[in-house]
């Protein structure tokens, strides 16, 4: 089915470019982190939508969606010289 013809659910938007400011934390993420913060972070379809439309486990798409956050989180706060508050923030990283 083409993508014109697709309609409610069956309808896949792109998702938005991130804000210029995201851009260099998202050099870090894996492959499969940004895609799926790029596409359930920055676009329409939840975590179990993008689960069934990439046949991975809902589970699956929900850690990698939480790595890239505290990946970002951690690389925003590297880049601004400033500290996180994320309680794992560093942990095992020596």
């Amino acid at each position: 089915m083409s993508e014109t013809n697709r309609t409610g659910r069956e309808a896949r938007t792109e998702p938005e470019v991130p804000p210029a400011d995201k851009r260099p934390a998202l050099d870090e993420l894996t492959e499969s982190e940004r895609e799926v913060f790029e596409t359930v972070e920055m676009g329409e379809p939840g975590v179990r939508e993008f689960a069934r439309e990439t046949e991975r486990h809902p589970s699956t798409v929900q850690t990698l969606l939480r790595r890239a956050r505290l990946k970002i989180e951690l690389a925003e706060a590297r880049d601004d010289g400033g500290e996180t508050s994320h309680p794992h923030a560093g942990v095992g990283s020596q």
